[in-house]
């Protein structure tokens, strides 16, 4: 792990940009699962 400490806002913001997109694709991952798991 890396120390938040000494990092610009620009690089703050990007790391949670990025926590952001990985959120989003596991909900997305989880909704398919879901969604084929009803059609069978």
């Amino acid at each position: 792990m890396f120390l938040l400490e000494g990092l610009s806002p620009l690089t703050e913001l990007i790391i949670w940009i990025s926590y952001a997109i990985t959120i989003v694709i596991c909900a997305l991952t989880v909704a398919v699962i879901v969604e084929f798991s009803k059609k069978e």
